[in-house]
């Protein structure tokens, strides 16, 4: 992406245009205009140690396979924890270090594609902290392995409470946002002059997103008590409202550190008990676009065709408003389910074929392993916690198939589209059990995405 200092900002948004036979190594620096064809990213890829990671090898990253010229580039996820390092024991940070996020980032930026990352502070459940990689520098055992752990000390037992089985932190308290801000910086920073990474998207609040825990609002329960009693916390339509208040306070944050790499914010419902779910991203984007801040949704999916408002965060509407300002980004709400039908058992895209590498009713998909919703639903605030493999087959059987999304998603006006991993292997791994019989419309709607 190109730096966003007032008009470029607000015009720009980087693809890489690597010819055939190129130099895979050399990344394009000429901007496209906001408002042209759309790229498409490849969503959580597998890191190295994980299944699947050898066919996003051969069948997306290889020069020579079909994928690669429609591919721009990847969307990492990125923990706090992953780069802030501090004393546990005292609460203090005492360094930054970014190799487990460089080492996440650079088998895309070796092959010529954009990194994109997504800065995780509080992710979607996941009580066990990997031994390594992204996530592994947090605390075990107590579903939050995104936080530093001399942050939890920092804040104290008076700023963070538990929601949903995860321990979440006050968000609006003092120690936090200057923390968080100063960690925000020092990502930006690193990367400025690195010209393959593309977009950062940091998250506000749940995930990369800026959704709050849910029960937030239950005062029934510790984490509504915490949130409302003690903390004070109210969604709405104004910054009169404290959360809207904290958003509006991090996007001018952001945007006065001028950053080189285009920065991303998300778009997602605001649950609340008497308030409309877009109050929050309606106030919001206004904010963003001022700042030369680009936006999107996490939740392209079936509802999105029909109509975008309340739970889809009024996002179809906002895109209309604000197209040509600055990019425009959607990410499909689950894996996508080919069939275009699944209802809540998540058959598309193998939920609960039950055995082999596909298995994600077995906790072993994709999604498990980026922590996107292990142990409760992303935009579920006030509904029971479902299995990572339940939540993802619902969400799965709520995506639908790409076929219609991806051309909804162009005439929705979305500059950046992206796609989760396991649906690129759908398209162009002869190993996916669904290649056979859905790959190649796949592969089509990809095609005209990119007129390529």
């Amino acid at each position: 992406m190109q730096i966003f200092l007032a008009a470029l900002a607000l015009v720009a948004v980087l693809s890489p245009s690597i010819a055939p036979g190129g130099d895979s190594n050399a990344h394009a620096g000429a901007p496209v205009a906001v408002g042209s064809t759309p790229v498409l990213e490849v969503l959580f890829p597998p890191a190295s140690s994980q299944r699947e990671f050898q066919d996003v090898q051969t069948y997306l990253l290889d020069k020579a396979s079909p994928a690669f010229p429609l591919i721009a580039g990847a969307v990492i996820r990125a923990d706090w924890s992953d780069f802030d390092i501090g004393d546990a024991k005292t609460g203090t940070h005492t360094r930054y270090d970014f190799k487990i996020v460089d080492e996440a980032i650079a088998p895309w930026i070796a092959a010529g594609k954009f990194a994109n990352i997504v800065l995780h502070t509080t992710p979607y459940g996941g009580n066990q902290c990997p031994s390594s990689g992204s996530g592994s520098n947090g605390v075990q055992g107590i579903g939050n392995c995104a936080m530093p752990p001399w942050m939890w000390t920092a804040l104290g037992e008076a700023n963070f409470t538990n929601c949903a089985n995860a321990q979440v932190p006050n968000f609006i308290s003092s120690v936090y946002i200057k923390n968080y801000q100063a960690a925000m910086a020092a990502l930006i920073e690193h990367y400025a002059s690195n010209p393959g990474v593309g977009y950062i998207r940091i998250g506000l609040g749940k995930g990369g997103e800026i959704n709050l825990p849910r029960g937030w609002y239950d005062t029934t329960e510790a984490c509504g008590q915490a949130y409302i009693t003690r903390w004070g916390y109210t969604v709405g339509d104004s910054n009169k409202y404290t959360w809207n208040a904290y958003l509006e306070k991090m996007l001018d944050y952001e945007g006065s550190l001028h950053a080189v790499r285009q920065l991303m914010v998300s778009v997602t419902p605001v649950q609340s008990p008497s308030g409309n779910p877009q109050d929050v991203s309606e106030f919001m984007v206004p904010v963003a676009v001022k700042n030369g801040i680009g936006f999107g949704t996490q939740g392209l999916s079936q509802p999105s065709l029909h109509n975008c408002s309340g739970q889809q965060a009024d996002w179809c509407a906002l895109f209309e408003r604000f197209q040509g300002k600055v990019p425009l980004e959607v990410q499909t709400l689950g894996p996508s389910c080919p069939q275009g039908s699944c209802g809540n058992q998540g058959r598309g895209q193998g939920q609960s074929r039950g055995q082999g590498r596909w298995a994600g009713g077995q906790g072993q998909g994709p999604w498990q392993r980026q922590g996107q919703g292990q142990s409760q639903g992303r935009w579920t605030q006030g509904s029971q916690p479902a299995s990572g493999a339940a939540l993802m087959a619902n969400l799965s059987g709520m995506t639908g198939s790409l076929v219609p999304l991806l051309p909804f998603a162009v005439k929705s006006h979305a500059t950046i589209i992206e796609i989760y991993c396991e649906d690129w292997l759908l398209a162009f791994s002869p190993n996916h059990p669904h290649n056979k019989e859905y790959g190649a419309e796949y592969v089509q709607a990809m095609r005209q995405v990119t007129g390529k």
